[in-house]
């Protein structure tokens, strides 16, 4: 059994926000397909990539992970910047990808060597660029927690059954 060591959530921008296990108190990733590139013309070797995609995607982020999580690149100093978590997800849909760390190890100078993770990638409209109108949020009240402890919120984002 692999445990997670931390969880990133990657932004249209390609900003993460980072989340420890402490931080979340659930996450599911449903009906993961993997694919293959192999790329001959970049690459004279025909390097293979792998890729993952998940048609149903979950996670309940407690109010730790909402208010502590770690935000990179830290736009915090920039006028009107989210200053967390919770912040950034109300003011914008735009997951594109999970990646599930399980281990790592990384030089002095803090280059990463060796990784065991699974990056995978949520749906998205393929018509949308900026946001992912699949992303829906739920967040804890106090007369309808919908399951939800006080403070957490949950994040799906589900392809639509054609």
């Amino acid at each position: 059994m692999k445990k997670v060591k931390f969880v990133d959530l990657v932004f249209e921008n390609c900003e993460v926000a980072r989340l420890t296990p402490k931080m979340f108190r659930g996450l599911g990733v449903y009906q993961v397909s993997k694919s293959y590139d192999v790329n001959c013309a970049q690459y004279e070797a025909g390097e293979m990539s792998e890729y993952f995609h998940c048609e149903r995607f979950t996670i309940i982020i407690n109010k730790k992970g909402l208010d502590e999580a770690e935000l990179m690149p830290d736009f915090s100093a920039l006028k009107d910047s989210p200053q967390n978590l919770r912040e950034r997800l109300k003011r914008w849909k735009d997951i594109t990808h999970v990646d599930l760390v399980f281990s790592e190890k990384r030089t002095k100078k803090n280059l990463i060597i060796k990784r065991d993770s699974i990056y995978i990638s949520v749906p998205w409209p393929e018509e949308e660029q900026f946001t992912n109108h699949y992303q829906k949020h739920t967040w804890w009240q106090k007369d309808n927690n919908d399951w939800l402890d006080e403070g957490e919120m949950r994040i799906e984002i589900e392809e639509p059954k054609t």
